[in-house]
């Protein structure tokens, strides 16, 4: 142990103006490869003669030297890593790795690094040199125990020996129980004059200041182990699969705490680090009492999702099992639960596979100057693929109409058409056996949200009107998608609009896994994608202004790979109505819009409010939608009153449609 810290430790130099002027000692750093030390930011700060909480990188050489092998031998580095001092913080702090400008003496070595979790240090020994005289001195003592802001405590409660005090800031805390580093030395205990108390930063905590220390120090430890196998399975395309099936079955296992979690792995290995470490902190007690961090139930589901007869997956199951072995003593038990977990899971899918989903199919069709309205119940929609040749792969469904449709004149009557929805739901429950939750609704697109309502705002709830309550809106209980009837009809079949929608379809089926976050861009941004001929699907963010001109939305709408629009702040005054969006939408071929509503209160904070909505797979934007819907009843003053969505996929046309024929 002595010859390791003998042979790492540096003392920091005050800056010099002269190189024959006299040193003076500022603390301590110690070696952590042949090229870079570690030290804490505040000693720099003093090195260089500012203030010990400044936060601004460095850019001055910093002197040093190796006091027991190389006594005077000035060493120059500069600060390649900053973290300032931040009081009151969990993020790294006070934390500088420097970079040396010249070769280390022979007989130096870095110290070998141990992370720990909390309480493994408790009660060990320590040892540590610093210089709070100039030559250095040795202090010993207990590891207390973790307190407050990512900091260990360390007390010498024997009368005689130094304690860890100014001039040690910078320098290795030694477990001896451990036989290595476990943290660098940050501050004293200055108020507790009788107590010699000190604090130090743990070696987990400086891993999170700079990634590549995982790989170019030396580093024992459950975490820095376990973080070379997973990056051995991601930068693996092999076993990109069984990577992401784990992290989504951790993702269900831990779904209830209210803790986010991304929804898929991020594709940069710096930004998974991060989730490792998150994933570390936070646990799970079974029912059987066990307890098991959220890391080693990622790893657990890992060890059964590598299953093959693949030598390198089974050389890969293998390192993870043994560290689940070395470092939790239930791992049997953990991975039992899991399995178990897994095989619940999968009778509950199965179950859910067997219940139907009915599905309302509402056409308002302009023909011959006249409004035909026409409706069909779907009796499972996740079975139902209108699309396919043969006509009985296509199916269960039943018509509520005449195949000629219902004629409802050539101007429609709100109180008419609610009529025959209330109708349309009562039969479609009654063919089904079963609650109706979704409804398909084509409307042509003067007619939305112009000559009538809003369909999600139709108030067809006839058990509450017989019960004294306020009938609720159709859209409190329903999934109501709204959709373009022109798109359906013999004479436009053909025409330009539907191919492009066809063809915009194609990409919509494609990115509906994706986070919509991720795929809204700005103008300026689809701009940059035009312009280097990126072809990634994208859907259009806007905020209306009270002077955009229609041809500027045209244009944005009509790039190939544009599928889709969020657009807000469509408001009464703006002189671009809705009427002229929904011309565009059709003639570009989009198949998805959202949009606030004109009647929004501006008050709503609605562009705030539609973020949090939008941080979701784009498949379950309907889903959410509708839960706002759900949660606006009876609070006027709520974003789901104002919500409207377009969702028009070519996939799911009405048993109608012009093209399918037996």
């Amino acid at each position: 142990m002595v010859a390791s810290l003998e042979s790492s430790v540096v003392r920091i130099y005050k800056q010099r103006k002269n190189k024959d002027d006299k040193i003076e000692i500022v603390g301590a750093g110690f070696l952590i490869s042949s090229e870079y030390l570690i030290t804490c930011a505040h000693v720099v700060n003093e090195s260089l003669g500012l203030v010990l909480t400044s936060a601004e990188k460095p850019t001055d050489i910093i002197e040093c030297d190796f006091p027991i092998i190389a006594s005077g031998t000035s060493l120059e580095t500069t600060v390649e890593v900053w973290h300032p001092v931040k009081f009151k913080s969990n993020d790294p702090q006070d934390i500088a790795i420097l970079k040396l400008k010249d070769s280390v003496p022979s007989q130096a070595q870095p110290v070998s690094l141990i992370t720990s979790k909390i309480g493994d240090l408790s009660d060990h020994n320590y040892k540590a040199y610093g210089f709070s005289r100039d030559g250095g001195v040795w202090s010993d003592g207990k590891i207390i125990g973790h307190i407050a802001n990512n900091k260990i405590q360390i007390e010498d409660n024997k009368s005689t020996g130094y304690a860890v005090e100014g001039g040690f800031s910078g320098t290795a805390i030694w477990d001896e129980q451990l036989g290595g580093v476990v943290g660098m030395a940050v501050s004293a205990d200055k108020e507790k004059l009788v107590a010699k108390s000190a604090f130090f930063i743990p070696t987990n905590v400086l891993l999170k200041a700079w990634d590549k220390l995982l790989y170019i120090a030396q580093v024992e430890g459950r975490i820095p182990r376990i973080i070379s196998l997973i990056r051995c399975i991601f930068e693996n395309k092999s076993y990109q699969d069984q990577l992401n099936t784990a992290y989504e079955n951790l993702r269900i296992e831990v779904r209830d705490h209210l803790v986010y979690l991304p929804r898929v792995i991020p594709s940069f290995w710096s930004d998974f680090i991060e989730i490792i470490y998150q994933l570390d902190e936070k646990h799970l007690i079974y029912t059987s009492q066990s307890k098991f961090s959220w890391l080693e139930i990622f790893i657990g589901y890992l060890v059964i999702q590598l299953n093959s007869r693949d030598a390198l997956a089974n050389l890969l199951k293998d390192n993870f099992t043994e560290w689940l072995k070395k470092y939790q003593t239930k791992w049997e038990v953990l991975i039992n639960t899991l399995e178990n977990n897994l095989k619940h899971r999968s009778l509950n899918t199965a179950q859910k596979s067997t219940d139907k989903n009915p599905c309302l199919f509402v056409t308002l069709t302009e023909e011959n100057k006249s409004l035909m309205l026409r409706a069909w119940i779907v009796k499972d929609i996740n079975n139902y693929h209108p699309t396919e040749k043969e006509p009985q792969k296509r199916g269960e469904y039943q018509s509520l109409t005449p195949n000629e449709g219902i004629s409802l004149g050539n101007h429609l009557q709100e109180n008419e058409l609610i009529n025959h929805l209330k109708k349309f739901k009562r039969e479609s429950e009654n063919i089904c056996q079963s609650s109706l939750e979704k409804v398909q609704f084509f409307l042509p697109y003067r007619f939305i949200e112009k000559e009538i309502k809003p369909i999600d705002l139709f108030s067809i709830d006839e058990v509450a009107t017989a019960t004294g309550c306020d009938p609720h809106h159709w859209g409190v209980d329903h999934e109501i998608i709204m959709r373009f009837s022109e798109r359906i009809t013999a004479e436009n079949i053909n025409n330009q609009q539907s191919y492009l929608w066809m063809k915009k379809c194609q990409l919509f089926r494609n990115i509906q896994q994706q986070n919509l976050t991720q795929i809204l861009k700005c103008e300026e941004e689809i701009q940059k994608l035009i312009e280097s001929n990126n072809q990634q699907t994208v859907i259009f963010k806007k905020t209306l202004a009270n002077n955009d001109h229609p041809n500027k939305i045209l244009k944005y709408h009509k790039f190939n790979n544009v599928i889709g629009s969020r657009l807000t702040n469509l408001s009464q005054e703006n002189s671009l109505e809705l009427k002229n969006i929904l011309a565009i939408l059709y003639e570009t071929g989009i198949p998805l819009s959202l949009w606030i509503r004109p009647d929004a209160n501006q008050e709503l904070n609605c562009q705030e409010k539609l973020d949090p909505i939008c941080q979701c797979p784009l498949e379950k934007l309907p889903e959410i939608i509708k839960n706002k819907r759900s949660a606006a009843w009876l609070e006027d003053n709520h974003i789901g009153n104002h919500l409207s969505l377009l969702w028009d996929d070519y996939q799911l046309v009405p048993p109608n449609y012009p093209l399918l024929m037996p």
